[in-house]
Parts: C-alpha cells; structure tokens; sequence
C-alpha cells in the first residue's frame, strides 16, 4: 500500500512541476508578417538618367584576300631519248708525195696530195615530251572595306515589378537592458522585369574597293600550255552612303538608303530592292507595301534587309537577380550587288534580271556576287534589388555600442540587436523602400559577308515573299568587332515606399501569479512523501 501512495504523490508532483516549468514556452514568440509588399517601377529610362545613347562615331576596316581553284591538268613535261644517228667528225689534210713518174720528176716531184681522215660516232638525242591538257582556273578575289558608324538609340522604358513576404520574430517581454534579434526574414517571391527597345537614330557611311578576278591556264596534248589573266569585277575604292535613320534632316520613324532623301521610307520589318527598271528606265526603291512599276523588267543593284530593332525583355529571378536578356540578329542587312555594278560599268553582260507583272514579282540571277555589312544586336538587363526600411521608434531604445536611437535605417536583413531602454513598451513603424540596381549591357556586333549564290531566285506576290531558292549558296563572313554601345549600372527609380502597419516591443513585468515557486514545490513535495510514508508505516502498523 506505500508503494502506491508514493507512486501517486510523485506522479502529482511530476504533473505540477511540468505544469509551471512548460507554462512560458507554450506561449511561443510571436511573429510579425505584415504581409505582401509590392513595388513597381513603370517607364523608366534603361539609360539611367538620360533619355537615350546620343549618337557616337566609331569607324573599322577590314582587308580581305581569298582565292579558290577549279578544275585541273593532267600529264606532264618529260625528258625522253630520241632517234640515235652517226655523226662523222672526221677531218682532211694535203700531203705531199714523191712522183715516180717522169712527167712529174719533170713537173714536180713532191706534188700535193689530198687525204680524209674519218672519225666517226652515234648520238642519241634527249627529246622533250609535253603530255599537259586540261583546264585550271584560279579565282580569287581582294578588297578592303572601312565602315563608319554613328548609330545610337532615343529613348527605350523598364518596367519592373518586385513583392517581398518580410517577417520579423518578436521577443516576448524582454527585461530593460537585455539585448535581442529580431531574425529579419525577406524573401522575394515574385518579380518580373520588361524592356520596351528604343529608337534607333545615326547612320551607317563606308568605303569599299574590291577585286574579282581569275587566271585560267589552258593546255593541249602536244601544243603547250598559255595563261591569261581576267578581272570580273574591279571597283576602285570609293566612298557610299549606305543608310540613314531618324537624323535630324529625316521625318521622324523614317530612314534612307544611298543617301536618297527625297525617297526615304516608313521604318517597318521587310526588304527594301534598289532595282534598275525599264521602264520608266531609272534607279527605283521597291519598298516594303511602296508603290513599284506594275509592269516593267530591269536588274538589282542591291537591297537592304532591315530588320527594325524590337526587342522585347522578359526576365525572370535568376539567383537573388532579375534578368532578361536577348539578341536581335540582322538588325540591318546591307546588300551591294556586286555584279550588278560590273554590268553597269560594261564589263559583264547582265547575269539576273527583275520582272514586275501586277503584283508579282520575279528576282532571279544566273550568277550573283553581293558583298555588305550586317549588324547584330544584343542587350542583357539585370536588376539587383536590395529591400530597406526605416524604423521609427515611438520610445528610445539602445543599440549595443550603448547609444539610445528613435530612428533606424538600413537593409532589412541588416536590422541589429537591439535593447528597450526602461519597462516601456515601444511601438515600432517600419516604412520599405527599394534601392534596385539595374546593369545595362547594350551591344552591335559587325560583319561583312561576302556571299556567292548561283541560279537563285526570290518569288513575291504583293507583300508574300518566297524564300530564297539557290543552286549554290556560299557565304564568306568577316568580323569587324564588336561596340558596346551601353554598359553601365544605375539605381533604377520610381519604387515608391510602403509604410506597413507598426508593431509594439512589449516590456517585461514582474508576474503576478499564485503558483508556487519551484523552493515551494520542493517543500511541497517533501511533505507530500512524507506524509505518504507516515500512512504506509500507519497502516503496516495496523497491518501488524
């Protein structure tokens, strides 16, 4: 019966105990959500402070030598023996001789006497035997090019728009002098940032001279060989306006080609054909929905492939980054038809022609030989937000360096210990703001390409182009380098401040409470067993 009297009174006491000593953890520390914040930014300049890149001249120029070989010859030159022959190489002489005779004793008795004297041998003579024939043509061709730029772009927006779920762990009644941390918490749960392209503005100028010729060495069994040499094409180096864009002397959205003013056209997605049509006999633009010849034939001189620079950014979180990046190939294509120049000088008669017929239209090229520059675009933004707040105390708190402050400021995450200066509680009201930095990296890349097509030809109906059909396709492209046009980082404006709702730092106060101190639960619990004990021994005692 003792056993179970202290099994209970132990149990009673567990029960008590773990009662007063769970009592304050149970309560938990508070947690301060003041729920989804959201900052937007909306038509900002992604130039930073500007409104756009002003135009700035850059010139390259590029030297080029290349050369193919077509065709070939067989056979050779040898050295082979001939026909053998005897050659004599003997020799005579006079003798004198004495005449026994008595007409010449009487005459003369030592007459003169002719005598050969033979030396004879064969040679085998050493022929040359020329067994060469066939065909051997070497093209090649050189040039060099200088291209000047003076692009830039007018304008160009971001829009960026960022939520954060911030929280911050609440002490629970901290005493006057005890420093705590508040665990500041902001992850960014959504972001999103957009780009809308800007104006392009400048123009494009260059110098260009280019060679095409060939060599064909010919042979024939038993005749030789001959070389003769052949320039295709031969243009001097010269000077061209190549393109121009919403300068100052054009309408706005409007752009040229070869300096053409008077014909500038609407900037739009598409190709523009420089065509010389008969009739009406002259150099025509055939622009993207322009008007043309409805009947007419003629030859290209060349086109321009333009490509207007829309280029859209979408980003997405990348790490603790907002970034969109994209390329924008072909933004401009120059064609000179190179051919085309060498019919007018009168060099080569017409290798392609142009057909105008109602709404359609026919380009197509024996052989046709186009060199010019092709521009590329890249651009890469990435946002790099950091949140802040300000924290206005309604009651001075301490700082650990012992210094007392109404006011803090900083990045979220950054908020430090802090103590509360005496039992007042302290009402707190934070009001976030962004700092976002934004790295623009805007790029043109350049290129030549000098571009080789055979039996090509381009089908249109009204504004429907087929794709390019071509025998032979070959494209030789030169770099020219790379310009950054922009590469710089700037805070990105226009986030406006959220003042979220305050909070309070509660101060401790001295509990008043009826449960027993745990000296008093000791006392409690040696009465209680002993109290236990005094009844067990009663009872064995009454048991005996």
């Amino acid at each position: 019966m003792h056993t179970s009297l202290l099994f209970k009174s132990a149990c009673k006491l567990f029960i008590l105990s773990a009662v007063v000593f769970a009592l304050p953890s149970a309560q938990g520390l508070p947690l301060y959500a003041p729920g989804s914040l959201s900052f937007t930014s909306v038509a900002q300049s992604m130039w930073g402070a500007g409104d756009g890149v002003a135009p700035a001249t850059r010139t390259y120029s590029k030297s080029w030598r290349d050369s193919i070989t077509i065709g070939g010859i067989t056979g050779g030159v040898s050295e082979v023996d001939g026909i053998p022959y005897y050659e004599d190489h003997g020799y005579g002489e006079w003798h004198k001789v004495h005449c026994h005779s008595d007409w010449c004793l009487g005459v003369d008795p030592h007459p003169y006497r002719w005598e050969w004297h033979a030396r004879g041998e064969w040679h085998t003579p050493t022929v040359t035997v020329d067994t060469r024939t066939g065909l051997l043509a070497d093209i090649d061709t050189s040039g060099t090019v200088g291209l000047t730029s003076s692009l830039g772009f007018n304008g160009g927006t971001i829009d960026a728009a960022l939520s954060y779920e911030p929280t911050l762990t609440l002490p629970e009644a901290p005493r006057p002098g005890e420093f705590f941390s508040l665990a500041p918490t902001a992850p960014l749960s959504d972001a999103s940032l957009e780009a809308v392209f800007p104006t392009l503005t400048g123009e494009i100028t260059a110098s260009l001279g280019v060679n095409i010729g060939t060599s064909i060495k010919s042979c024939f069994l038993g005749l030789g060989c001959s070389t003769e040499r052949y320039d295709i094409l031969d243009i001097p180096a010269t000077n061209l306006d190549l393109f121009k864009i919403n300068t100052p002397d054009l309408p706005a959205d409007k752009a040229s080609l070869f300096g053409l003013d008077a014909l500038a056209f609407d900037v739009t997605r598409g190709t523009v054909w420089v065509d010389y049509a008969v009739p009406p006999g002259s150099v025509i633009l055939s622009l993207p929905g322009g008007a043309r010849p409805s009947l007419g034939a003629g030859f290209n001189l060349g086109n321009l492939t333009l490509d207007y620079p829309d280029l859209p950014l979408s980003g997405s979180l990348v790490g603790d980054k907002v970034v969109a990046s994209g390329t924008f190939n072909n933004l401009v294509r120059l064609d000179v038809d190179l051919d085309a120049a060498a019919i007018g000088k009168g060099m080569i008669p017409p290798l392609g022609a142009v057909a105008y017929a109602g709404p359609l239209t026919f380009r197509g090229d024996l052989i046709d030989i186009d060199l010019g520059p092709t521009m590329d675009l890249s651009q890469r933004l990435a946002l790099d937000p950091t949140l802040l707040v300000d924290l206005a105390f309604d009651h001075p708190v301490l700082l650990e360096d012992g210094s007392e402050i109404t006011g803090w400021r900083g990045a979220w995450d950054a908020i430090p210990r802090l103590a509360l200066h005496d039992g007042h509680p302290v009402n707190v009201t934070p009001t976030f703001w962004l700092d976002a930095m934004l790295e623009n990296l805007t790029r043109l890349d350049f290129d030549l390409t000098f571009s080789l097509d055979v039996l090509k030809g381009i089908l249109s109906l009204g504004p429907i182009t087929s794709p390019t059909l071509s025998l032979v396709d070959n494209d030789l492209s030169i770099s020219l380098g790379s310009v950054n046009v922009f590469n710089d980082q700037f805070a990105l404006g226009g986030f406006q401040p959220i003042t979220a709702p305050a909070f309070t730092l509660a101060a401790y106060t001295p509990p008043v409470s009826t449960v027993p101190e745990p000296g008093t639960l000791l006392l409690l619990a040696a009465g209680l067993l002993g109290i236990g004990w005094r009844q067990g021994t009663s009872t064995i005692r009454r048991g005996q």
